[in-house]
């Protein structure tokens, strides 16, 4: 399926509202989960114009260490439905949903041009702040289906800033899920002994989603 195709969407109307439980159901069954990965190239292109080749190979070999850790974390441990990985610099066409223009992966983090988005529906995942929930919302917070793609749809104010690092979930435009879907497992990088490496980050999210799921069932 093309990147058109995910697009082909009606506007936001209740015909298209989807609750938390719809959206999980609809990840399982046609979505894919497409990771965001760091480059920190600006900070590379600086050192190396500074002519500190050097500490710009030690920041590029590091960032890529820890992109490879997280594929393989993901390949190792999720299997919720589809992952893809791709590099930060191609946000612009993920949230344009421009998903052909998108230069995916290898578990090298060698761009693969045979690696094409096969599915109709993506939400995306990083590892980065959690930041502005409501904490004390009860009812759902729904998401719609658009000729803008997939947008979660969040009117309700008194927002708070979270502050912590996790692997979180977010939309086609990158904005944060919110609860009740499992949208985020916190990696606690400020706490040492209790720091989560990315495959266990990625297993716990796998868990969650499952078990998520399971309360559909149930409900159903």
């Amino acid at each position: 399926m093309t990147s058109a195709q995910v697009a082909a969407t009606p506007e936001l109307s209740d015909k298209n509202k989807l609750t938390s439980h719809d959206l999980m159901k609809k990840l399982k069954s046609e979505g894919a989960i497409l990771v965001r990965l760091k480059t920190h190239q600006n900070k590379i292109d600086a050192l190396k114009r500074a002519g500190n080749v050097e500490a710009a190979k030690k920041v590029q070999d590091e960032q890529d260490s820890q992109n490879k850790s997280i594929i393989e974390a993901f390949r190792d441990t999720f299997n919720f439905c589809p992952v893809y990985f791709f590099y930060s610099s191609d946000s612009k066409y993920i949230s344009r949903l421009q998903t052909d223009s998108v230069t995916f992966l290898n578990p090298e983090l060698k761009p693969d041009t045979s690696i094409r988005f096969a599915e109709g529906f993506f939400l995306v995942a990083e590892f980065t702040q959690v930041g502005e929930v409501k904490r004390d919302r009860k009812e759902d917070l729904y998401y719609y289906s658009s000729t803008k793609g997939f947008e979660s749809q969040n009117q309700m104010q008194g927002n708070t800033d979270m502050g912590f690092t996790a692997l979180v979930i977010k939309d086609q435009h990158f904005n944060q899920l919110q609860r009740p879907f499992p949208y985020y497992v916190k990696t606690n990088d400020n706490i040492f002994f209790l720091r989560k490496s990315p495959i266990v980050a990625a297993n716990q999210l796998n868990l969650n989603f499952y078990n998520f799921l399971g309360k559909v069932v149930i409900q159903d």
